[in-house]
Parts: C-alpha cells; sequence; structure tokens
C-alpha cells in the first residue's frame, strides 16, 4: 500500500521526528539536524535501492521519489551551515557529484537549482517509466551508488570532529582582580572584634 510523502518522510526520519518538517526543525543547531539528516537519507536511499522496479506499485514509488527529495534537501541545507573544513569539502563533492547525474535526473523529472537542492516535476515524474527512475535509484545506478559513498564518508568526517554539537569558544582567562573587598571585609571584622572585647556595646534597654 502506498503511503502519503510526510508518512514516507516520518519513516525516513524514524526516532528523530523533528527533523521532518521546516515547522519542527525551527531552533535546532545545525549540526543535530545535520546528523539526524544523514540517518534519514540514508534510509530513504536505502528504500529507492531496494525497490522492486518491475512488479512494485506506481504511486509507492512516486512518493518515495518526492520524500527522497524533501529529505535530501534538509541535508543540503544543515550541511551547509556546518563549519568545518573536511566536511565542507565532501559536501562540494556531493553537490559536484549531482549536477554531473543532472542528465538522469531531470529525465525523471528532478532538476538542480543554483543552491544544490532538488525540485521535482510531479507530473514528469509521475509520466516517466519505472525503468528511468531505477537508473537513478537502483542498486547498480551511478548516482545511488556515489550518493551512498559520500554520504558515508561524511558521516565518518562527522563524527570524528564531533560536529553534533556547536564549537565551543576558547576560554580567556580573566586579568586577577585586586583583592580589594577583601581586606575591607578583614578589616571590618577585626574592627568589630576589637569594640566587642572592650566591652563598648551597650545591651541595656
Amino acid at each position: 500500500m502506498s503511503l502519503t510523502v510526510t508518512r514516507y518522510m516520518r519513516q525516513f526520519y524514524k526516532g528523530n521526528l523533528f527533523g521532518v518538517s521546516q515547522t519542527s526543525r525551527t531552533g535546532y543547531y545545525a549540526g543535530s539536524l545535520a546528523s539526524v539528516d544523514q540517518k534519514a537519507i540514508k534510509r530513504a536511499l536505502k528504500d529507492l535501492r531496494e525497490y522492486d522496479y518491475r512488479e512494485g506499485e506506481g504511486g509507492e514509488l512516486i512518493n518515495k521519489v518526492q520524500a527522497f527529495v524533501k529529505t535530501y534537501n534538509n541535508y543540503m541545507e544543515s550541511a551547509g551551515e556546518i563549519d568545518d573544513e573536511s566536511f565542507k569539502r565532501y559536501s562540494s563533492k556531493l553537490k559536484k557529484m549531482t549536477k554531473e547525474q543532472k542528465d538522469v535526473l531531470e529525465d525523471i523529472g528532478i532538476t538542480m537549482q543554483a543552491n544544490g537542492k532538488m525540485k521535482v516535476d510531479k507530473q514528469k515524474l509521475e509520466d516517466c517509466s519505472r525503468y528511468a527512475v531505477s537508473k537513478v535509484f537502483s542498486e547498480d545506478a551511478e548516482f545511488s551508488s556515489s550518493l551512498d559513498q559520500i554520504i558515508k564518508r561524511m558521516q565518518t568526517v562527522f563524527r570524528r570532529n564531533n560536529l553534533v554539537a556547536p564549537k565551543q569558544p576558547p576560554v580567556t582567562k580573566q586579568p586577577s582582580q585586586p583583592q580589594v573587598q577583601e581586606k575591607d571585609d578583614a578589616e571590618l571584622i577585626r574592627h568589630l572584634k576589637d569594640i566587642l572585647s572592650a566591652g563598648k556595646i551597650n545591651y541595656t534597654v
């Protein structure tokens, strides 16, 4: 049975549903979003690579592809905000590889935008053959295998450089302040002791 695009998205983001919609993603650190997007895009890709392109339901395939595109775009957005040179290199490789595959992507109604995100022409996707979709997403398709390899490398860099948490600013040592207040307090205590020992306080009402 075919699920809606949103339901497939919820499957891909299982355990991290805050990553599904733009509204629920608001306020989360880019590293946290990139972490869940990486997991989601791997699930989405795996789903399409294992899809039965001979016997599978057409409506199911269309919704899976649309959910994949939304997940890919989420990852492009969150990954683009990660401030790490090694990670940025792989992010650039991902964009370059996707652009190199633009012809087969356009055959199924997926075009690349200037910001590196994908856009789906649903009508063209519906009109194309399953074989055309398999040339993009099947197990032995160049796009899916290249994407799988790059995502794995990005995950390795992400974990190795601990990019899930924001970088903390360097701790600067504050200059020591003169202990004027402590000296004043000590003088006051000594003065009170002198008064008390001299019996100068009258407790008579």
